[in-house]
């Protein structure tokens, strides 16, 4: 894995794993367990255009000036039934999902702008995103096992999260690590056959509905319209090496080892985010309320429960926003800690 994504022109992947090929889903999983766990390495590194900016660390409160710790709070009587910090991919789902009951009134705080730059709906625009006002550009602290080097990690500061800055690869990952969640983590209700369902109700595939696949749900997911010669060759030699041609990196009856071209959430060559396949059809809902540019400072806790926000408003001062039924943390992990 590299720390910059591939460009969709050129998403050919290799991947070496156990040699199991079951013919039934179940039956994969079963013969898995206690299987080696299968190791990956992307094909070929992005460089970034010259004309393209490195990435810079942006400061994480960067969207306000914070009032200074003992400036008051102004409780206005904002209430909502749900407050949801974070419009990335749970988010955006989250708020769909809850105000589909008009007699559930939701509220949905994301600290990034409204996503009106171009960049972020044509596919080659990714290139240009990484390290710009769309893109929190964390860095690590120095890692010792790197030489002390930082790495870079673009997290997106937009609705739609890091979807709407990512290459929009679609790829769900590999069943042995559902696997490891549910066997040895607990993680009871993740294994392989429980997600399935839930990622076909999420899919709209160009290629139909089949065992992994839905053609129904509100992300859509196609093809390339256009694959790069380069890429093709690239793939054409993997097979000619022996290396077996792998269709669909999402089809868990077949080994994750192979060459082939991932498919991409794209439609009619726009890019796809869960801020456009979900929240954007719940936005003209009367019961939901989309905070955007607004930074969520602190959770607001009342003897042991979490009973609101506070976030910092227009003319820079603390300001609360109630929760009746439940306050949702559905931002990135990097900034859960700091909101208690």
């Amino acid at each position: 894995r590299t720390s910059h994504p591939m460009p969709p022109s050129t998403p050919a992947f290799v991947a070496t794993s156990p040699a199991v090929a079951p013919a039934a889903l179940s039956s994969s999983f079963i013969a898995a367990r206690g299987a080696a766990t299968p190791r990956f390495t992307a094909a070929p590194r992005h460089i970034a255009p010259l004309h393209v900016n490195p990435p810079r660390r942006t400061v994480v409160n960067a969207a306000v000036t914070a009032p200074a710790p003992s400036a008051p709070i102004t409780d206005n009587g904002r209430v909502h039934d749900y407050v949801i910090i974070g419009g990335g991919a749970a988010g955006c789902v989250l708020a769909n999902r809850l105000s589909e009951s008009s007699n559930t009134s939701v509220c949905l705080f994301e600290a990034g702008k409204t996503p009106d730059d171009v960049r972020l709906h044509i596919p080659l625009g990714f290139p240009y995103l990484p390290g710009s006002k769309w893109d929190w550009a964390y860095n690590s602290d120095p890692e010792p096992t790197l030489d002390g080097r930082r790495i870079y990690l673009p997290r997106g500061k937009v609705l739609g999260g890091s979807h709407a800055i990512s290459v929009m690869l679609y790829h769900r990952g590999d069943p042995f690590d559902y696997l490891r969640w549910e066997d040895e983590f607990g993680a009871d209700g993740w294994g392989p056959e429980d997600v399935v369902p839930y990622f076909k109700k999420a899919e709209k595939n160009s290629r139909g509905s089949d065992k992994f696949h839905g053609a129904s749900g509100p992300l859509s997911v196609s093809d390339l319209k256009t694959l790069n010669p380069i890429s093709r060759a690239f793939v054409d030699a993997c097979e000619n090496a022996g290396i077996e041609k792998n269709s669909d990196f999402n089809n868990w009856d077949r080994p994750q080892s192979g060459a082939g071209a991932f498919q991409v959430t794209q439609k009619d060559g726009v890019r796809v985010t869960p801020a456009t396949s979900y929240l954007q059809p719940a936005m003209s809902r009367r019961n939901l309320k989309v905070m955007k540019d607004f930074l969520v400072e602190k959770i607001l806790i009342e003897d042991g429960v979490a009973k609101g926000v506070i976030f910092i408003n227009d003319d820079g001062k603390r300001e609360v926003v109630r929760a009746n039924k439940e306050v949702i943390l559905a931002g990135m992990p990097a900034l859960s800690h700091s909101l208690h």
